[in-house]
């Protein structure tokens, strides 16, 4: 049955990130894609908050929220691929810009969700 809950919450966060891309990308300047870099750092919180209280969570919950709805709203294989086409487009410094922006804040929010999760302990 856990298959049942991963479906369900991928099929939401998949949903959502399309959601959220797609209203953001009409938004915002693409010189940087801003989209993709709103949805990992929202995503890598809110996988550390599940993770730091996943221990009062029941298993189906979890299976729901982290592998299911968080594996599907999260991008990172995207951001490589954005990545990937700046440094191709010649565009040096906003490739170093955005990874650099992508995992220094993304692991911080994350360490952040986690200790918020933990704190509800």
């Amino acid at each position: 049955m856990n298959w049942l809950w991963v479906a369900l919450g991928g099929a939401a966060g998949a949903w959502l990130r399309y959601t959220v891309g797609a209203w953001f990308g009409q938004r915002f300047s693409q010189a940087i894609p801003w989209p993709t870099w709103i949805i990992n750092v929202t995503g890598s919180f809110l996988l550390g908050f599940i993770i730091g209280c996943a221990s009062i969570l029941p298993e189906f919950l979890f299976n729901l929220l982290a592998i299911g709805f968080c594996g599907a709203f999260t991008t990172f294989s995207t951001f490589g691929i954005e990545a990937l086409k700046l440094w191709l487009n010649k565009n040096y410094f906003n490739f170093l810009i955005y990874i650099l922006i992508s995992v220094i804040v993304t692991t911080a929010v994350a360490a952040i969700g986690l200790a918020a999760g933990k704190a509800l302990l």
